[in-house]
């Protein structure tokens, strides 16, 4: 079994994206503003919204990972351990495995160059 999400639009910017959703930063925009321009340094695609009014990227590192993109890390930093799912993005959709990997070097390293992403969405 396996979760998938329709991708409505792509933005260039990831404020193009928020603002799509009609999310308020106005109650602390200085931080929000330090958030989305740290993310944006790292993003290696455009931000894809999806019907559920959620937001995705992508991030090249030792692995390829599909990042999710919360109100809360506006005004939140936090490092979590949460198990990786398998991701894949193809012909508009996003597609989520049910199953959970841990988090380790290893599982990062086993699937670079698969065309998988790794993500700790939930989903």
């Amino acid at each position: 079994m396996t979760k998938t999400m329709t991708i409505t639009a792509t933005f260039p910017t990831l404020t193009a994206a928020v603002e799509s959703l009609g999310w308020d930063l106005s109650y602390n925009e200085k931080e929000a503003g330090r958030t989305m321009r740290q993310v944006k340094s790292m993003a290696s695609s455009d931000f894809a919204v999806t019907k559920e009014g959620r937001i995705f990227y992508v991030i090249e590192c030792d692995t390829t990972l599909l990042k999710e993109f919360e109100r809360a890390d506006l005004f939140s930093s936090c490092i979590h351990s949460s198990p990786f799912r398998l991701a894949e993005i193809a012909n508009g959709m996003i597609t989520f495995s049910d199953a959970v990997f841990p988090r380790t070097k290893e599982m990062r390293r086993s699937v670079k160059g698969t065309g998988l992403m790794l993500s700790t969405a939930s989903v």
